[in-house]
């Protein structure tokens, strides 16, 4: 073999080698279970790619991301699967079967864009921060657990962060060659303009990479221009007009709704984002549920994000800055690429006005900015490689031996990043930097779980007895239901559990105390059926259903002779009334004829002889649990009141009132409820 002919070899078989590496942990058990919005995002785009090749464009808005990369993402997976099936099924019905049937089809494409794209650093990177970083960089994003994790899933997270990605790292290769840079449009600008209009076609913060691409673009022609480059600021101006119009052009071309309704689409797009912006997004941070967790939510949860070789890596690289920095002072001498260091400058400069530009918006999450980690694994990758060249240079031994020992321990790190890959399968979203705590501590301070290990709950409920005929509510249901025999819905509100056969809480809801920390409290004081565990933490509990709201009226209670407030949305049915030791047990019976439209309290009060109040008790039906706003026509509650009477005075009858809290109106006349009859 020529000398030639290795370099060639070598020229393509580390991309090779990379995409491989990444293609690997990407492909299996891709339809194992479900992530929260994956199945609506499987039907809207499916309704997408319908609505395009029914030639109904302006359905082909569905949502103000715009997501459409998913839409045209989810339809190449499904097309090759219908394909690859052979099935004489017309390709628009086999999009509509069962999204467990789709979902592993749905996720190929995202798995192979996560493995180019990995490729795509090394290429890049190359070109910037030199081949040793571009390689060790490009396993360091093969193997991140964040961001495999999200590149394995039907959502616009990845997409929007590898084409994003792409063109910020495309830009920075045309400003560095100097013979791109004198061009008005090379290979490079191109990319990144066609990265920044799918960018902008996924979702926020796609369209930062415009904004973004300006600065830098002005700044380097400022910098050229303050060093003698008379004309390149006029150049520099002419290439990013066509950076803008290329992008807006893939934008336009690639969303068919603004073939037809341009300004109406985009009027649309921009209203229903700045009302779910303002809206918030319902986190938990450090122990609470919020809206807004704060300028401190991203750096802690991005730190938590990463793994400990990342986190040894962007350390030696901000000791490396400050060192250079320091010799560049003192006039000494160091290996040092000046280019290594404008290319660390601006990659940098991109987290750092990202990260500042999403602090802006209240609605957070850590995947938001799934964009940053790939460019952090790059930054940490140089500074571990800027420490292994520092010490081959000043090392006192052979040169052959340090680089032979140091690229032995460029490997060892980047194997011990990558171990969390192995372990976590496939739960890589479970991973959190365990020099911080880990899991365990995650679920104390940020938001956990995006439906992994809920299949795990429906094997559980699929082997208990009459199994498809029981009613689960759960949050998030339809992720559950997909796996599950019988059937149910989203918990939502509390009603849901109140008449559900089986309840399930699973660990997002429980940190956010959703739908009420009331119904959640309730159920985290019972003791579970069964619990779902992963890698030593609880995920989801199972709960046997209280049935506190029936289709038939409630068993064992006295029925009301006279039936009070007859024309009212809510009535009394039946009662008992118990004495257990030195309280009192009233367990009513409502009926909801009709939508209540109030929330009503129950007031209970224990009457004496003498006609005195000897107790009272107000609240909400069922345990203060049911908003009764909550309540179907047809509903049947049991509502139970303790109350203690304090007093040797014997109790002669229960007084019950209803009425609405908020204005103190009665629904109707007291209802005396006699001993004898209880």
């Amino acid at each position: 073999m020529t000398r030639e002919t290795q370099r060639r070899a070598i020229e393509w078989g580390i991309p090779i080698f990379i995409f491989v590496a990444a293609l690997a942990p990407r492909l299996p058990g891709l339809n194992l279970f479900l992530t929260t919005d994956e199945p609506f995002n499987i039907r809207q785009s499916t309704a997408v790619v319908a609505a395009f090749l029914q030639g109904d464009f302006r359905s082909t808005y569905w949502h103000f991301y715009p997501g459409l990369t998913i839409a045209w993402l989810n339809g190449l997976g499904l097309l090759f699967q219908w394909l690859w099936t052979g099935t004489a099924e017309p390709f628009m019905q086999f999009i509509q079967r069962d999204v467990v049937e789709l979902v592993g089809a749905a996720r190929l494409p995202y798995a192979i864009l996560g493995a180019l794209y990995a490729v795509a650093v090394y290429m890049f990177a190359k070109r910037l921060l030199g081949h040793r970083v571009a390689l060790v960089g490009a396993l360091l994003v093969a193997w991140d657990p964040f961001v495999l994790a999200h590149t394995r899933v039907t959502h616009a997270d990845a997409p929007a962060a590898v084409f994003m990605g792409l063109g910020v790292l495309a830009l920075l290769v045309h400003l560095r060659d100097p013979v791109m840079r004198e061009q008005v449009i090379s290979r490079c600008l191109l990319l990144s303009a066609i990265g920044g209009g799918l960018a902008m076609l996924s979702r926020s913060p796609g369209p930062f990479i415009v904004p973004f691409v300006i600065w830098v673009g002005i700044g380097d022609a400022l910098v050229c221009h303050a060093h003698g480059s008379r004309d390149i600021l006029r150049r520099r101006w002419i290439q990013l007009f066509i950076w803008c119009v290329l992008a807006g052009i893939v934008f336009v071309v690639l969303w068919p709704a603004l073939w037809v309704d341009p300004f109406g689409t985009l009027q649309r797009m921009v209203e229903e984002t700045f009302d779910k912006v303002e809206a918030g997004h319902l986190v938990f941070f450090m122990g609470q549920p919020t809206l807004d967790p704060g300028p401190w939510f991203y750096p802690y949860v991005i730190a938590f994000r990463l793994t400990p070789i990342v986190w040894i890596g962007l350390f030696i690289g901000v000791v490396a800055l400050v060192w250079i920095g320091l010799c560049q002072k003192r006039n000494v001498k160091i290996r040092c690429e000046e280019m290594d260091l404008w290319s660390v400058g601006l990659m940098g400069l991109f987290v750092l006005t990202l990260l500042a530009f999403a602090n802006l918006s209240p609605k957070k999450q850590d995947r938001y900015l799934l964009v940053l980690f790939p460019f952090l694994d790059l930054l940490a990758a140089w500074g571990l490689v800027w420490l292994g060249e520092w010490g081959i240079t000043w090392s006192n031994r052979s040169r052959r031996f340090m680089i032979w020992g140091i690229s032995g321990l460029w490997a060892v790190l980047v194997a011990f990043h990558a171990y969390p890959v192995v372990t976590h399968y496939p739960y890589y979203l479970a991973y959190f930097n365990p020099m911080m705590g880990g899991l365990p501590r995650a679920v104390e301070t940020t938001l956990v779980g995006w439906g992994e290990g809920m299949e795990q709950v429906a094997a559980y409920l699929n082997v208990q007895p009459d199994a498809a005929r029981t009613y689960v509510a759960a949050v998030p249901a339809h992720i559950l239901l997909p796996y599950f025999r019988g059937s149910g819905e989203n918990f939502y509100t509390n009603d849901v559990a109140l008449r559900a056969d089986w309840v399930v809480l699973y660990v997002s809801q429980v940190q956010r105390l959703a739908p009420s920390p009331e119904i959640v409290r309730y159920f985290r004081a019972q003791r579970p059926e069964h619990v779902v565990e992963l890698f030593g933490v609880p995920y989801a509990w199972v709960y046997r259903g209280p049935k506190l709201i029936t289709a038939t009226p409630p068993l064992g209670l006295h029925r009301v002779q006279s039936v009070p407030w007859e024309e009212a949305p809510l009535r009394l049915v039946g009662y008992q009334v118990e004495r257990q030791n030195d309280s009192v047990v009233v367990t009513l019976g409502w009926y909801a004829p009709a939508s209540v439209p109030l929330d009503y309290t129950v007031s209970v009060r224990l009457i004496g002889a003498d006609g005195r109040w000897l107790a009272q008790h107000d609240g909400w039906p069922a345990g203060g649990l049911l908003p009764t706003r909550q309540l179907r026509p047809g509903d049947y509650v049991r509502d139970m009141h303790v109350l203690e009477p304090g007093t040797d005075q014997p109790v002669h009858s229960v007084q019950v009132v209803v009425y609405d809290a908020a204005s103190n109106v009665p629904l109707g006349a007291p209802v005396d409820l006699p001993l004898k009859d209880g």
